[in-house]
């Protein structure tokens, strides 16, 4: 038999150790070309997790380097090299250890919040390992990231956004501490939910005016629930929330109408200005009036005092006159005519109908009396001309039988009592006068004296 010695396996060694994260594969390990055998050789890599047994390794173990798979636990590897007929030459590596940067976890801290739109609420998150470390939070619609943290807790404020009510939930998307390790997800818990709600836009409508205690209002529903507030007494029908109540008010006037709407605790309130206006109804232009040659006087309507923004007009309708302030209820009028002069007063209180009255102003001619008797009896005792005091100028001339003057005067005073021009008492008879007024008007007749 011839028995063949070949030489011992060298130069069996393989490198590093490695430290890396958690689940993820180490490089790949690098064996030296070996030496001694016959010159050809075959490979086992082979692995031990806790120092337990040395098992084959997984994967491509066959190979004079070898990639491990992502790992989890603390694993040694070696390589062993076997030459000649039957591996009659073994030999075993050196070992190599692979270990974990130290784990990272991450949470959010569980809570429940509810705002408004444009406030924030404080999202808290716990973070171990060794930072700093860099993080991606989502609320389940978009992605937020968060870089360079070196706090273990670290506190973001968010404030989301909504048209009308939406529940964010925020928890950890992904997490990197300071050696670029991923934490898994397994090693990521909690979440804070948000619900958050958006103000109100309110349109209450338009206000306006009305004739009398009843507006119907014409408010959009919007978000959440509405209502209609006035600081005056009033009510709605059929109830506060209705946005197209209806409001009867106590008293006539402007009223603020607010339409508040509330989604959630979320309000908002608008305006709108509705004036009650009171139908007139009792309007009154004044007493008629009797004058004798009398062409001007002074009208005497009312305004009603319940209504303070009522206005009136005066306007002719029947004869002639100047009004001078045509909505002063006590207007002078001027340029009256004989006869019947006819005004209107007509009351405006906003929307409502106008209501109207009339006031007739008679204008008489001068009353000359056609006997007197002056005996001193203190009654009919002067020659009296009604009227003939509201003359500018006149010139009365008394004539007897024949024709002759008797008394003549210039702007008489109504105080002729049967004298003649010396101061004689004129005996009882039938007399005549002529009476020119003011230039234009010639007057002529007879007065019987009698004592």
């Amino acid at each position: 038999h011839t028995i063949t010695v070949l030489p011992l396996i060298t130069a069996n060694t393989i490198a590093d150790d490695q430290t890396i994260c958690y689940l993820d594969a180490p490089g790949l390990f690098n064996g030296s070309d070996p030496g001694g055998g016959d010159g050809s050789y075959s490979y086992i890599w082979e692995f031990s997790s806790h120092g337990g047994l040395w098992e084959t390794a997984e994967g491509e173990h066959n190979t004079p380097n070898y990639q491990s798979p992502p790992l989890s636990d603390t694993t040694h590897f070696r390589r062993v090299v076997v030459s000649g007929i039957n591996n009659a030459c073994k030999d075993t590596s050196n070992r190599v250890t692979v270990v974990f940067h130290p784990l990272a976890f991450g949470s959010v801290d569980t809570t429940t919040d509810t705002i408004c739109i444009g406030e924030q609420s404080l999202l808290t998150f716990s973070l171990s390992g060794e930072g700093p470390w860099d993080m991606v939070f989502t609320d389940d619609f978009e992605n937020y990231s968060v870089n360079g943290i070196n706090s273990t807790k670290h506190t973001v404020a968010v404030s989301p956004e909504t048209n009308d009510s939406t529940t964010y939930t925020y928890t950890i998307a992904a997490l990197t501490d300071r050696f670029g390790c991923s934490v898994p997800a397994k090693h990521i818990t909690g979440s804070a939910g948000i619900r958050v709600y958006a103000y109100p836009d309110p349109d209450p409508g338009t206000g306006g005016e009305v004739c009398g205690p009843i507006f119907r209002l014409n408010a959009t529903a919007g978000l959440g629930h509405g209502m209609w507030e006035t600081p005056a007494p009033a009510t709605f029908s059929p109830d506060r929330a209705s946005p197209g109540a209806t409001v009867t008010v106590d008293e006539f006037g402007t009223y603020k109408m607010t339409w508040t709407e509330t989604n959630w605790q979320c309000m908002a309130s608008k305006d709108i200005a509705v004036t009650f206006y009171e139908q007139p109804l009792d309007v009154y232009a004044g007493e008629d009036q009797h004058l004798h040659y009398l062409f001007e006087t002074y009208l005497e309507a009312e305004l009603p005092l319940s209504m303070p923004e009522a206005y009136g007009t005066w306007e002719v309708t029947e004869g002639t006159g100047r009004i001078v302030f045509a909505d002063d209820p006590y207007s002078e009028v001027t340029g009256m005519s004989f006869g019947e002069n006819v005004f209107r007063w007509t009351i405006y209180n906003g929307v409502c109908e106008p209501v109207s009255d009339f006031v007739t102003v008679y204008i008489r001619d001068l009353d000359t009396p056609t006997g007197f008797s002056p005996n001193n009896s203190g009654y009919n005792d002067t020659f009296v001309i009604k009227g003939l005091e509201n003359s500018t100028v006149n010139e009365l001339t008394i004539f007897n039988r024949q024709g002759n003057v008797v008394f003549r005067t210039v702007n008489y005073m109504n105080d002729w009592d049967g004298r003649n021009q010396n101061g004689t008492p004129l005996p009882e008879d039938t007399y005549y006068y002529i009476l020119s007024v003011d230039n234009t008007y010639s007057y002529k007749g007879f007065i019987v004296l009698r004592r």
